[in-house]
């Protein structure tokens, strides 16, 4: 992966950050949620 890519993931992580910290439930921040639930989820369920 290139910066730019690295720093374009960076920019829009911290965007989602700052969409949730405002409290604003949007649908991206959504999906990120469940990505991130469906993630934890599949670590615990490894061991």
């Amino acid at each position: 992966m290139t910066k730019a890519g690295l720093w374009g993931m960076d920019e829009w992580i911290g965007a989602m950050d700052e969409k949730w910290k405002g409290g604003l439930f949007t649908f991206g921040g959504l999906l990120t949620f469940c990505a991130n639930a469906m993630f934890l989820v599949g670590l615990i369920d490894d061991f």
